[in-house]
């Protein structure tokens, strides 16, 4: 399947080829790049008795025995044949259909193969009473079509190729003249006339003279003041009304403003493809994106656009002198070429992210001799002539702090996505545990028995009975954490569902592959989830992960397969292979086969797991030999990018290898846990857990890093824990202590008056009180993590060039280089970095940013006549490409041109005030409007057109999130409800209101605030007192924090980037960072910190696009805080030099008063 630009491109060049007549070419073409199936000339080609040229055309698309469908096209036309040549006694042709074309169905067909083999002994083959109404040639013809064209709509084969797109007329001429129009824009000198005698190279104006052109002939605007050019009738390129062109309604003309756009520019960004704009040098070029449209003109305004408006393109504009946006036009390659970038370094490309430069805490420092801290044996693997660096010990999980027993051999290991303290357990025994780490006791065992032994296959029936004993391969969590898997080594696969605490029930059983299955993952392509399995048979299978259903078999391995990686860039899903062969293979979610195939570096047992950015892939194999290699891959080509050195030779058993986020890989080894970065090659540490550990141990870190799980000789596993670990589970433990003296003083209340209810503590054991408490509540925050003085953080001002007014809405733009803030008065400042000495231009507190405009004194104010600014909702949305923003300030909505401060648009005039603005992820044309009349509009810039009205709210909107992963948009309005509504077509999908303790916030007055978390399935809830976190697929409240009566209320909150931390902003100007879903408190920034004058609390905050560890706050007085821990912390879930030695003895464990969060 060829790229979703390459394929758009065919269908153009076939539309060509019809409208010029050139039918054989056209077919030739439709052969070859196997896009479209013309049915119509298939039927033309039957129906005219060329059966022979009908199967030359079939069989470019589809084989024989592809599947049933093909297999019986394929017989059923060649059945014709043979009857047509005994129709018209042509023995000998009859004799070579049956004997050549029709033999190789005599194995599926063969009863039926057997009776046409007697046909040729009959002088009229109706005399055979099956063939008794045959009439005549072209009725049995006619009959064999309706029977193909079923087959071929039910072929999988076909799909979406038996339908011509609607292209409108003509469309590759048009895309030659706006080319044309588009080259002649960037002419140093463009001539008012112009002739283009060629299209084998780019025009460039001459310095011939040419007559004037009048405004009747300009088809298309090319800049102001420049010419326009189309195709004559002799292919020269003229301004002239082209012949091409004449079938067509010709537009009116257009009058060159000081706030238009040019009508062309590159269909492209600031980078050659949008996956490259994510920083990765390892694409996949097979996976298909589908770029926004170019918008056009739009012409005349409607009742819902303010009249008198220029007219609006959102394509990237031109470079502006001084703009660091430059155009780059690139090609993408072709799809079937499966092309990416394998350079070993890093591109430098517009708009692409470099690396974050690592802070001096996080980098490597030298170890003279071995580290002995009581808990950890640690030892470096030293070859002569090497030296030999370690990171900080506080960084990596080293130190035992739990240790408990499984009862068997442990097999693989996984813990929970979100509850960082959940691990799964898998056995040799068949038996699975379920751990809560912090106290080292188990929340549910099972042993392996079979669910419904019906429906099992024999295969497995009889192995069963002659060794009942079923070893588990694989466990995992779903994404949502939702689910778990379970593969054994014998045929089946369980899953259970998982609902916090014990809570958990089975939730299917399948017979998934014969032998053993030796690997699961789960996935959502398309917001649909499901599980993916592989194994023995060489088969990999994707089920329905809601009832089990199967989905599809993807067969092309000739070995085994060991793994199998789903994995997900923009809004393409893949599938990643690993047979024991040393096979790589990617796959879609089809049936249509790989779409890459290439040789591992070795073969064996091969692991492959991505960074938690999505954007390196690293893969640990070992051979049947021994042979063990380490190596971060391209994942196009398998090339070795790096290979990490220090792995033991002659293994017997696979070796099991993690990551932790983006920073370092762990590898169980020779008896001891070996560790490297990333970025490095040499081994970084060795430690071997204060001893007995297998020859290869199953390790497995938890989604944060600061934990990481061992598997042990004795059937035990351990669990090791950097500083942040460490500290996390001392005041978790103080936090169950709380907790238990909680709910018995909550029994004793319950059994004193029964009537009365305490808030947040249900009436159950005290296992799952502590459970709920530490899923729900916020931890406990040491003294230590509080920061009251500046030089305890990096902090950089920026102040609104113009009188104090209230930051009222901020972001960063997508590229993370420029900050746009929104005032109270409608002013729209933008503020931009620079790049220095070759260094990112990435925003930092370091270097004071550009304002932007500043001296053409141009502002970008947003209409306010007869706005209170008092009573005004103020509203920002930028687009993808950060050429554009929407804005409004309680009158019309005003989009500008960011590059050059000028007013290209309004709309949504009174008495309609937008009160949410919000572009959509698939089309920067389109935008979700949200309006103070409780609806939600869908609608067109570039047709000045509302697509859509939605109605299901009772109050304004206020506020709007969209998920590109679940093609669904999130609402929320003052009336504290929350709808998901269907991106496809705008139904209400679920509906909750938000369940609030705040009696205080009256209905209609309710500011909610919404934001989807990276995974893109989740999204966070902030309410003036209390945070909550909810799944978009169901709406079910996932985890929640509440804020104290005493204290401020929320004024703000953000995801960091990678979904790790959440920032919340309070109206005193206190600043909370905590760990997401789980709520812990990581750090308190108080207000001396960064506002030493005095208090003017932050009403507004936002997080870096890139930058896990900086985000910004808009204060009331107009100023902007940009906020980074120190260089010596580099994050702020990190503590400094200073404080580490000390913590035990400065933390202290505080009491939980209620499940409220005092910050």
């Amino acid at each position: 399947m060829p790229h979703s630009l390459d394929r758009e491109l065919f269908f153009i060049v076939l539309q060509y080829l019809n409208d010029e007549n050139f039918k054989e070419a056209a077919h030739k073409f439709e052969q070859e790049s196997k896009v479209f199936f013309n049915m119509k000339c298939f039927e033309e080609m039957v129906l005219n008795g060329k059966l022979d040229e009908a199967e030359r055309y079939l069989s470019a698309f589809i084989k024989w025995h592809d599947n049933p469908h093909s297999l019986k096209v394929f017989f059923e036309l060649r059945k014709i044949k043979y009857l047509e040549a005994l129709d018209r006694h042509d023995w000998d042709k009859a004799v070579e259909v049956l004997t050549k074309e029709l033999k190789v169905f005599s194995e599926s067909y063969k009863d039926l193969y057997n009776e046409m083999t007697q046909l040729i002994t009959l002088e009229n083959f109706r005399e055979n009473a099956q063939l008794a109404e045959y009439r005549d040639n072209q009725s049995a013809r006619m009959r064999f079509l309706v029977e193909a064209r079923k087959c071929m709509e039910a072929n999988p084969l076909l799909h979406g190729k038996l339908q011509f797109p609607n292209i409108s007329p003509a469309r590759l001429k048009d895309l030659v003249n706006q080319g044309l129009n588009w080259q002649h824009s960037f002419c140093r000198n463009p001539k008012p006339r112009v002739e283009i005698r060629t299209l084998y190279a780019d025009h460039n104006c001459s310095n011939e003279t040419y007559p004037s052109a009048t405004p009747s002939q300009m088809l298309f605007r090319a800049s102001a003041g420049s010419a326009y050019c189309t195709l004559n009738q002799s292919g020269v390129a003229s301004n002239g009304i082209s012949s091409l062109m004449l079938h067509r309604p010709l537009p009116p003309p257009i009058v060159s403003g000081p706030s238009s756009l040019p009508a062309w520019f590159p269909r492209v960004h600031s980078t050659s493809h949008p996956l490259l704009s994510q920083g990765t040098s390892n694409l996949i070029g097979a996976i298909a994106h589908q770029e926004s449209r170019v918008p056009v003109d739009i012409g005349s305004c409607s009742r819902f656009r303010t009249q008198g408006t220029s007219n609006v393109m959102l394509s990237p504009p031109a470079s502006v002198p001084g703009s660091s946006h430059n155009l780059a036009v690139q090609s993408i390659d072709n799809f079937s070429l499966m092309v990416g970038v394998t350079s070993n370094q890093e591109q430098s490309l517009p708009g692409s992210r470099s690396p974050a430069v690592r802070s001096t805490d996080d980098l490597p420092t030298t170890v003279g001799s071995t580290q002995n801290q009581g808990t950890s044996r640690m030892s470096m693997d030293v070859r002569p002539n090497q030296t030999v660096t370690v990171q900080s010990s506080n960084d990596l999980p080293v130190t035992v702090v739990r240790t408990f027993n499984q009862g068997s051999s442990v097999m693989s290991l996984d813990f929970h996505p979100f509850h960082h303290t959940i691990l799964l357990v898998g056995t040799n025994t068949g038996d699975i545990g379920l751990w809560e780490v912090h106290s080292s006791g188990k929340l549910y065992s099972k042993s392996f028995t079979v669910w419904e032994i019906t429906k099992c296959s024999m295969e497995l029936k009889i192995s069963l009975s002659r060794e009942p004993i079923n070893p588990v391969n694989r466990v995992s969590w779903s994404p949502d954490g939702c689910l778990f898997g379970i593969a054994f080594s014998k045929h089946v696969v369980h899953t259970y569902a998982y609902n916090r605490g014990s809570n958990i029930q089975q939730h299917f059983e399948i017979d998934a592959h014969q032998g053993g299955v030796n690997a699961l993952a789960f996935s959502a392509p398309r917001g649909k989830p499901c599980l993916v399995t592989c194994g023995d048979d060489k088969i990999i299978r994707v089920w329905d992960a809601s009832n089990g259903v199967k989905l599809t078999d993807l067969v092309g391995h000739e070995a085994p397969v060991y793994t199998v990686l789903p994995h997900a860039r923009n809004d393409h899903y893949f599938i990643l292979s690993a047979s024991v062969d040393g096979q790589v293979k990617l796959w879609l979610y089809d049936m249509t086969g790989p779409r890459i195939e290439y040789n591992a570096p070795c073969s064996g047992f091969i692991s492959m797991a991505y960074s938690s950015d999505g954007r390196r892939l690293f893969a640990c194999g070992t051979s049947k030999e021994g042979e063990t290699v380490m190596a971060e891959w391209n994942e196009v080509d398998g090339g070795l990018r790096r290979t990490y050195q220090g792995m033991h030779t002659n293994v017997t058993n696979a070796v099991h290898f993690d990551l932790s986020k983006n920073r370092y890989l762990v590898t169980g080894d020779n008896h001891h846990i070996k560790y490297w970065d990333v970025d490095d090659e040499n081994i970084l540490l060795i430690t071997d857990a204060e001893g007995g550990l297998p020859a290869n141990p199953c390790i497995r870190f938890n989604k944060d890093g600061s934990l990481l799980a061992v598997s042990t000789d004795d059937n035990r596993v351990k669990i090791l824990a950097n500083i942040n670990g460490q500290c996390f589970l001392r005041t978790t433990n103080a936090h169950i202590q709380n907790a238990t003296r909680i709910a018995a003083e909550v029994e004793t209340r319950s059994q004193s008056n029964a009537t009365q209810i305490v808030p947040e503590v249900e009436m159950k054991n005290a296992e799952h009180i502590e459970l709920e408490r530490i899923q729900h509540s916020p931890m406990p925050v040491p003294m230590l993590a509080e920061i009251e003085k500046p030089d305890q953080l990096q902090a950089l001002k920026l102040c609104v060039p113009l009188q104090p007014d209230k930051v009222s809405r901020l972001t960063y733009t997508n590229a993370g280089t420029a900050i746009l803030a929104l005032s109270a008065h409608g002013h729209n400042v933008l503020w931009r970095w620079q790049r220095t000495d070759r260094k990112s231009d990435a925003a930092t507190t370091k270097v004071y940013p550009v304002l932007c405009h500043q001296s053409s004194g141009l502002m970008m104010t947003n209409d306010m006549i007869g706005v209170n600014c008092v009573d005004a909702t103020p509203c920002l949305a930028l687009s993808k490409n950060d050429s554009y923003c929407i804005s409004a300030s309680g009158g019309k909505a005003s989009l500008f041109n960011l590059l050059t401060a000028k007013l290209m648009t309004t709309f949504a005039s009174a008495p309609l005030a937008a009160t949410v603005l919000s572009f959509l992820p698939k089309d920067n044309n389109i935008i979700a409007i949200g309006l103070n009349d409780s609806t939600i509009r869908i609608y067109n810039i570039r047709q000045d057109e509302i697509l859509s009205k939605l109605e299901g709210h009772t109050q304004r909107i206020t506020s709007i999130a969209i998920s590109s992963e679940l093609d669904v948009l999130v609402s929320a309005g003052a009336d504290c409800q929350i709808i998901v509504w269907s991106g496809k077509t705008w139904e209400i999908l679920h509906t909750q209101y938000i369940p609030t303790q705040d009696e205080k916030t009256s209905l209609g007055t309710a500011n909610i605030q919404l934001q989807f978390h990276r995974n893109q399935l989740h999204f966070l809830v902030i309410h003036e007192r209390q945070l909550s976190i909810f799944s978009a697929i169901d709406l079910v409240c996932i985890s929640q924090w509440t804020v104290g009566e005493p204290r401020a209320l929320i004024s703000g909150a953000t995801f960091s980037c990678d979904g790790q931390l959440i920032y919340c902003s309070f109206t005193d100007g206190t600043v909370c960072i905590l760990v997401s879903y789980s709520f812990r408190l990581v750090r308190r920034i108080l207000p001396t910190a960064y506002l030493p004058s005095g208090i003017s609390p932050p009403i507004s905050i936002a997080a870096h696009p890139h930058l896990p560890n900086q985000f910004a706050l808009g204060l009331t007085n107009g100023e902007i805080f940009v906020l980074e821990p120190l260089e010596e912390v580099g994050k702020w879930d990190a503590l400094p030099h200073a404080e580490r030695g000390s913590s035990s003895t400065r933390s202290t464990a505080p009491t939980v008063a209620s499940a409220s969060e005092q910050p």
